[in-house]
């Protein structure tokens, strides 16, 4: 279109345009109104509204995400483990889970920083 007002502003003026012929718009309702197909414009259109298209994924693709989410898993395995061995646990306990390692890592960091601060504060005194 060669007009120099586009997108919302143009839906606005529209809008007040139809508006202000009330007696033109008392006719016109429903989904194909000028109003509501402004307002749809402006929120842009209903997800329902619009066709849907299907991603197809190749099986190479497929490969390469099961791949991509092996090592993914893996590095995330690989971090607990690690963060298992720092946090004190009783030798006769079985492997922690992974929340039971974040509850724990988190119990141990606050015991540790409120000893820290109470060294701190002693050497201060």
């Amino acid at each position: 279109t060669g007009n120099a007002i586009s997108g919302p502003l143009q839906c606005l003026l529209r809008l007040m345009e139809v508006l202000s012929f009330s007696s033109h718009c008392a006719g016109i309702q429903g989904k194909h109104s000028p109003v509501t197909l402004c307002v749809q414009r402006m929120r842009g259109a209903s997800l329902l509204d619009r066709p849907r298209r299907k991603r197809v994924i190749t099986y190479a693709q497929r490969q390469a995400a099961n791949i991509r989410e092996r090592k993914r898993m893996f590095n995330l395995n690989e971090a607990f483990d690690q963060l298992r061995k720092k946090v004190p646990t009783f030798a006769y306990e079985k492997r922690l889970s992974r929340i039971e390692t974040l509850r724990l890592a988190i119990v141990y960091i606050s015991f540790m920083t409120e000893l820290l601060d109470g060294c701190g504060r002693r050497e201060a005194s």
